[in-house]
Order: C-alpha cells, then structure tokens, then sequence
C-alpha cells in the first residue's frame, strides 16, 4: 500500500525519531505539517470499510508513538482516517480523537478529514475540517450551524491558531486552489539535485556481499573488465503527468522511483537517471565495459552472462494508494532471471521496491542492495555505491521476510461465511482454475520447512489453499505464534488450529482486523527467522563493538517528568547526566575501507509479562570512520524508553526497574549484552 510514504518503517521508537526530526525541520521552514493516518490505517485494501480492532497496550506501545513525537515536536495538524476503529468511523471517534489525541496525547493543533472520510457534522466528537470541502457535505453551512455556537469557535479557534503559530498570516501566499503556478514553479537547481544523489546513495542498504562489491578499487585475482546489466527495471522509465490506473479512482500510477496514489512524485523522464545510466556513466569512467539486456528474459540474459564477468540484474517492485501489493515478489518474473544468471556468473541484485519483497535466490547470488524509491537519482546511487565512490550506509527499517508466510496479509473481503469441518478446521479455496469451493483437509506434510495441506484424496494441495494453509488460518496461527513465549512458539500448526475459535479465524478474515498480533511484529516477534533482519545493513568495511557498558544516569530530566510522559526517544540527544540510565560502546573500523557503522541498542524488559525480547530504544550513525579510527557511541534512555504501558493504577507508563540491553549492528547481530538495574550506582 502506501509504506513507500511513511517515515516509521517497521519501529515505534525509529518512527518517533525520525518524525520529531521531521516536523522540527519542516515547520522551521514556516510550512504546516499534518500527521497521519490517525489512526491504525494499517493496509490500504478495503480501507474504506474496514474496522480495526485494537486494544490498548499494542495501541500505546506500538502505534501511538510516532504521533506523540509528532506532537511534542509541534505537529500543527491531523488528519483521521477512513477506517474505523473499535466499531467507530476514525472521524468521529470520540474516543480516539478526544481522549486519546488531545488529552492524553496532549494534541493542541486541529483534525482534517481525509478526503470522503466524514459520516457525520463531528465537531462535537472531534473533528475540525471537512476535507475535500464541497459544498453540499457534512459540514455544510446549514449543519455546521446546527452543531452549535461552541463547537464552531472550538474547531474555528484550533485552526486559526495553528495558522497565527506559524504567522503564515505574515507572509505572501495564494489561495487554494489558485495556486498553479506555486505548484508549477521550477526550483530544481544544481544543489538540490547534489542533495538528491548524496540522500539516495546514503540510503542503499547492502543485504549481502561475498567479495564481488566494489567492483574497483580492492584487489582481486582477475579484474571486472566487463558487466552486464539485465532486466526490466534497469531502464524503467517513471510514469509521465496524467497516467492513472484503471478503477483506482483516477489516483496517479507509480513506478520504481516514487510508489502510486496522491502520494506520486512526476518527474520528467530527462531528469530521471536510471539505473542503466547511472551504472553505464560510472563504468565509463572505470574504464569498464557495460553489456545490457533491458528485458526480464532469462534466455537472453544468460546468453549476455556468458560474455561477462559479473552480471547485475536490476528489478523493482511498486505499490499505490487504495490497494495492497497482490504478491511480495518482485515484477516482471525478475525471480526466475535472477536464478538463471546466478548459475551462470556472480550476480549482483540491485531491487528498486516500496518496501519488504521476497528473496528466494538469496542464497545464490554474490551481492545483493536494497534501494526503498530512491527518486530522480536512482541511477546516480547505484553507481557510486557499486563502485566504491560511497560505501552503503543504509539500514533497513523492516525485515524482509524468508516466505509469505512470515507475513501477514491484509484482510481483503468485507465478509466471508466459513462453515467449520467435522474436526474443526476453517478451509477456504483459492484455486484459480476451479473457482471457490471447500474441502477437508486429512493430513499435514513438511517441505522445505513449510507445513503443507493435503486433500482427502492424497494428493498435494496446490494452488487450492484450504484448511491450515487459508490466508485467515495463517494468520491467526501467526498471531498465536507471536503470543507464546519461545518454547511454545514451534507448537504444530494442528495443535494452534484445533485449539483455535473458528469464529476468531473468520473474523481476521471479514470487515473486522483484528490486531491479535499485538505487539509481537516484526524483530519483536518470539522465534522470527527473516531472510534478512531489521536493522540490517552491510558496509565495504568491519567494525568491532569494544568496551561496552551500561550505568545509571543522573535522571535529571525524570525528575521534571516522573510518570514518562514524554514520548519515546525525546531525550536521544541529551547526555547521561540527564537520562534515567546509558550505555556506551567503542566502535572500531577494523576493516581497510573508510564508512559509517550504525549501532543499534534494543532493550529487553526481563519481568514484564506479554511484552517481546527486544524493542528498539537507540541507534547512532557514526561519523566517516577510516581504517584503524573509533568512535565512542552513548545510548541515554529516559524513563519512557524504560517504561511499559499500563492500565492500572500505577500507569500509563510503569517504569522498569531491570532491564538487559542488547548493543550491535542489527536487531539479529547482537554483539553485547549488558544488565542495568536500580541496585547499580548513579553516575
């Protein structure tokens, strides 16, 4: 759906810096920012219909946070959501617009409709502004006068202030919608289009790397003097002004350079470099011949192979507004080329997507990159990093998941009936050639680590999905798998079913989202086994993680904030003095190419019940470390970091008084534990 336009990634706590630093920069600019989708606007198919079903702990711990930063940075504006939530249209949700936005999370700026997303005149419950605002809506003169004086001033009064806070009465301006030739006007310039190329090569994430990156510059056996560069992607151009996609509401289609919807970014197809043109330019100038085959097919491409030294294949994946991926993999049947040209010659992938795809090949190609739209300079990025003009620097802010089944789907019926087997299975049918139907499944078999359904008669099911392998059993055994601590999590997928409510598998799988994951997603999920893990990210280089310890911290700031009300990592740029408890790390580049380490700190709340092993709470990019330097790397953590979210009487947040910290390169590369308790003495 629309994850290419979201900063959290996959992480309350990286959401919640990146945000605040976000809205910080932007409305220092004296330009609003609006928040959103508020709120638990988590999959784009049947966005307009479906009720997502959410209790508290995973609400505030998970999802709220972002938001939060947002507000204490200063967020000006709102926007709710189409779904809704706990029964309720999101924009006219008392609940969530009142007490949760304004009182508790402390939201003083005014709440926009998304465009259609009003039921009712809910300025009483909330909701400040109409949006697209015709005439004849629910906020039309007659009804907006109806729900009385003191509504209107309320509403009135939220938003003048958020426009007088940013004195845009101040400054020249036009007025919507007369504003084309703001929205035309050519500011591009050499030094934004430098920003562009530096921010998109920062952002390459290097996934795997067996001694074929850079392609010059470190001394190898026999020289790269010939590449070839395959596949469709590699020469894709973006999608022009005015290209839309069929029944999708007339909304902009996306390309590999900026995913589809209102979201969409034109670009003029001469501005963009593509991949092509980027690798070819770099080449060039390495005196290294490029070969190219701009289609996806294997035959071609291997036959290209055969007259190279490496061969990189280019492939993509995009995403839009108003509907979800059908498939995490990646387009154009890029998976079958990959595997046919990695028997040939050292393959290396580079994948242009909207956010996690699938990597079957993974274990058979030499290197792979990840670059999350990389915009206009693209190209640009993949050949400075491909030849060591920049190291890859990149993180990955989710994982990328080792099957679908890792997964889970959104719900995509507004209602579906399932009648319960004799035994007690819930079976669906989804095979393409016989149309919907339904039949028993009497026996599970394993392939590949993967538990298969197999129908009456003995034979595999196939492409028909039913019993233990329906999207709506899948994920309820996934979310059962996510509740139970790790020596319950390889219970069989038979005893999870049998011990299932029918009702709850049918109700993931209907109108209703049922949140019963919790807070168990991603890295945080017990037992998770992804193709490549959060926080994940290579360099040319190696770095040590030396001297690593843990200590109290003055707690200056708790004592003006006892109860952590402020928001997850508002305090990553104070000193120890100030925080609740630190760590600290010596980070070493033991390697012989100069690049940046990011180190990671994830917390484990050891004697909190129904809360994961690890939870991002600190992450530092160092400076450009070369061979042989160091640097040394502080974690200060507030009471919020430390903290975990209640409903009694000692809430909402219940500070934790023991807690180990995990200190390495990723959420699976832990190379320090350290235990920080209240018997340990203050600095």
């Amino acid at each position: 759906g629309r994850n290419f336009e979201y900063l959290s990634g996959e992480d309350p706590y990286l959401g919640s810096r990146l945000a605040r630093g976000y809205v910080r920069a932007v409305q220092g600019e004296g330009v609003m920012t609006v928040m959103k989708h508020f709120a638990f606007n988590e999959q784009e198919t049947n966005r307009f219909g479906e009720n997502s079903i959410i209790d508290e702990q995973t609400a505030w711990e998970l999802y709220y946070p972002p938001f939060e930063a947002c507000i204490d940075a200063g967020a000006t504006s709102a926007m709710c959501s189409y779904n809704k939530v706990n029964g309720t249209w999101a924009c006219e949700n008392q609940d969530l617009l009142d007490r949760d936005l304004r009182q508790k999370l402390g939201f003083r700026g005014y709440v926009m409709s998304d465009w259609g997303a009003t039921h009712t005149t809910s300025l009483a419950k909330g909701l400040d502004m109409d949006q697209p605002g015709a005439v004849d809506t629910w906020f039309s003169q007659q009804r907006v006068s109806a729900a009385g004086a003191g509504a209107v001033d309320q509403a009135a009064h939220r938003i003048l202030a958020s426009n007088f806070r940013l004195r845009l009465s101040e400054y020249p301006n036009c007025d919507p919608p007369g504003c084309g030739r703001e929205m035309h006007r050519d500011v591009r310039n050499p030094e934004h289009r430098a920003v562009a190329g530096d921010v998109a090569a920062a952002a390459v994430v290097l996934l795997k790397n067996i001694d074929v990156l850079p392609l010059v510059g470190v001394p190898r056996e026999r020289g790269v003097r010939r590449i070839a560069v395959v596949g469709q992607a590699a020469s894709a151009e973006p999608s022009v002004w005015g290209q839309q996609v069929p029944g999708q509401q007339g909304l902009p289609a996306g390309d590999y350079y900026s995913g589809g919807g209102s979201g969409h970014i034109h670009a003029n197809p001469d501005n963009v470099i593509t991949a092509l043109d980027g690798i070819t330019r770099r080449a060039r100038d390495a005196n290294i011949e490029v070969v190219a085959s701009a289609s996806s097919d294997p035959s071609a491409a291997v036959e290209l192979a055969r007259q190279v030294d490496v061969v990189i294949v280019v492939a993509g994946a995009t995403a839009m507004e108003n509907q979800d991926r059908a498939s995490l993999h990646l387009d154009d049947g890029a998976d079958e080329l990959i595997e046919a040209v990695a028997e040939v010659k050292p393959t290396v992938v580079l994948m242009q997507t909207p956010g996690a795809v699938l990597t079957p090949w993974r274990d058979k190609v030499a290197a792979c990159l990840a670059l999350f739209m990389g915009g206009q300079a693209t190209g640009q990025a993949w050949g400075a990093v491909l030849f060591g003009d920049v190291s890859p620097g990149g993180r990955l802010p989710i994982e990328m998941p080792a099957s679908e089944y890792d997964v889970i789907s959104p719900s995509d019926k507004a209602a579906q009936t399932t009648t319960p087997s004799p035994d007690g299975w819930a079976c669906h049918n989804y095979d393409a050639g016989r149309g919907e139907g339904t039949e028993w499944c009497k026996t599970v078999g394993t392939r590949d680590g993967v538990e298969y359904s197999y129908t009456e008669g003995g034979g595999e099911c196939g492409k028909c999905w039913c019993c233990k392998r329906s999207r709506a059993t899948l994920q309820f055994v996934a979310a059962q798998k996510r509740r139970q601590p790790p020596r319950e999590a390889d219970v069989s997928i038979r005893k999870l079913a049998e011990a299932a409510d029918v009702a709850g598998v049918v109700g993931l799988y209907d109108a209703d989202v049922h949140y019963k994951e919790r807070v168990f997603t991603s890295y945080r999920e017990w037992g998770a086994r992804p193709a490549f893990a959060f926080g994940h990210g290579l360099t040319y280089s190696t770095f040590d993680y030396r001297a690593a310890s843990a200590f109290l911290g003055g707690d200056k700031a708790g004592n003006d904030d006892p109860r952590g009300r402020r928001g997850l990592g508002a305090l990553a740029h104070l000193d120890c003095a100030q925080a609740y408890a630190c760590a600290r790390v010596t980070v070493v580049n033991t390697g012989s190419w100069a690049a940046r380490e990011v180190a990671q700190a994830y917390v484990e709340f050891r004697k909190a019940p129904n809360q994961p092993r690890l939870q991002l709470r600190g992450f530092h990019k160092t400076r450009v470390l070369k061979p042989g330097e160091e640097e040394v790397v502080t974690f200060p953590f507030s009471r919020r970091d430390m903290s975990v979210h209640s409903s009694g009487p000692d809430g909402p947040w219940v500070l934790q008084r023991a807690a180990r910290v995990h200190i390495g390169a990723s959420s699976a590369d832990v190379r320090h534990l350290l235990d920080i308790d209240r018997h340990l003495r203050s600095i």
